[in-house]
């Protein structure tokens, strides 16, 4: 299967578009992207879209959230919002790299967090409180055990995915647009306007770099734990060294329009990734060759294909093929929105599974009310060895150790 860039756009269409195969030789003119489908996701506009193995996602204004199959091309349906407002973010998350996903985290406009059972009957399995206002944005630890999100209130929560409840809560000096864990979980990047800084997971959670921007920063993508790259609101794309908060190389006006999307296409033999795929709200989606950058000669990226949507393209992301057999190349039949036998459990940690267990599975398509009041809203569910905060960032070390003395095995 090739691999496959799909925006949402305020004008509530998902586009979806192919990306060219591979090659060594860069075309002097750039290429026309082949578009999938035009599908109209949402009644109102589309506000993020998220993917993982074969599915793709995407959250409206519209309280619901649309799921799609790409390896057999089907649409599988929507999920309504178990909490109020609109769906901002979403996050999947998948026991292993290159498996499919085990479970789908929403945030909602009221400051709740969903959480679904991923494929399947999609089962609502969760709704944890605590934030105050819309969520921003969200990221799972690769370890399955936590999760971080942030929200318009300017706070940033961390949550127990064990007990499912808000574990430590931290206040921030401004509101935050966005939270990224680094691929292996050691750090985690918060998006603040113009400046986005990098936060250590272990030891005393300080702040490991600080990366300063000009104009503000719209979009992040990681895809090896030193290397950072940021899209900005002139159209430009930054890469930054996290071991000295250095930018080494800027992309300049990649657009014409501010930069809504950045995602990572394939990995390279460095740090940065040999190809990206950028979308813009000029309503242009661009896939781009960085060889030339990453091989430190200072080269400038090359556009391979682009296309035009002609609408205010508000998110992007990217299914990109792998070769194990439970990713997006595999053999298995597609999932059904109203599958009557319960899907069979997958290897995911036990920390994520054990919320079926605390709260009965819902069907996520049913409509119905909260998932249960499973927040722990100012902190009420902090374990007993966290200590006092002390200052503005807060450690997650202070986690793991309560999770060694509860005895508590992760590994299935």
């Amino acid at each position: 299967m090739a691999s496959h860039v799909f925006a949402g756009c305020y004008e509530r269409f998902i586009f979806g578009f192919v990306v060219p195969p591979g090659s060594d030789d860069v075309p002097e003119e750039p290429g026309t992207l082949a578009r999938m489908f035009t599908f109209a996701a949402h009644k109102h506009a589309v506000k993020c879209v998220a993917s993982c193995g074969p599915y793709v996602a995407s959250g409206g204004a519209d309280d619901t959230i649309h799921l799609y199959d790409v390896q057999h091309n089907s649409d599988l349906g929507f999920l309504v919002n178990p909490s109020e407002g609109a769906v901002p973010c979403l996050e999947f998350f998948a026991p292993s790299a290159g498996a499919k996903p085990s479970h789908l985290f929403s945030g909602s406009a009221d400051g709740a967090i969903s959480i679904w059972r991923a494929g399947g009957g999609w089962e609502h399995l969760k709704t944890m409180r605590g934030h105050k206002d819309a969520v921003n944005g969200l990221s799972v630890h690769p370890s399955g055990r936590l999760a971080l999100s942030v929200s318009r209130d300017k706070h940033i929560r961390m949550w127990n995915l064990l007990k499912g409840k808000c574990s430590y809560t931290a206040t921030l000096e401004v509101e935050a647009e966005g939270v990224r864990f680094a691929p292996s979980g050691a750090s985690y990047s918060l998006l603040c306007g113009n400046k986005v800084t990098v936060h250590a997971t272990s030891g005393e959670g300080g702040v490991l770099a600080t990366l300063a921007h000009t104009r503000r920063a719209t979009c992040t993508a990681q895809t090896h734990d030193d290397v950072l790259l940021t899209g900005l609101e002139d159209g430009s794309v930054k890469v930054w060294d996290l071991r000295t908060s250095a930018c080494v190389h800027t992309m300049e006006r990649l657009h014409t329009s501010r930069v809504r999307g950045l995602v990572p296409l394939s990995s390279g033999a460095g740090m940065l990734p040999d190809t990206f795929s950028t979308a813009s709200s000029d309503g242009v989606v661009k896939v781009w060759d960085a060889r030339m950058v990453g091989s430190g000669s200072g080269g400038l990226p090359r556009c391979i294909a682009s296309g035009n949507t002609n609408a205010r393209i508000t998110c992007l992301c990217a299914v990109v093929p792998t070769t194990k057999g439970s990713g997006a190349g595999g053999d298995d039949a597609p999932p059904r929105r109203k599958a009557e036998a319960k899907p069979k459990a997958r290897a995911a940690p036990k920390a994520v599974l054990s919320l079926a267990q605390q709260e009965g599975a819902r069907p996520g398509s049913s409509g119905g009310g909260g998932g249960g009041g499973g927040g722990g809203a100012g902190g009420d569910g902090k374990p007993a060895a966290v200590p006092e905060v002390r200052a503005r960032w807060f450690t997650v070390s202070s986690f793991w150790f309560t999770v060694d003395i509860l005895h508590l095995t992760f590994d299935s």
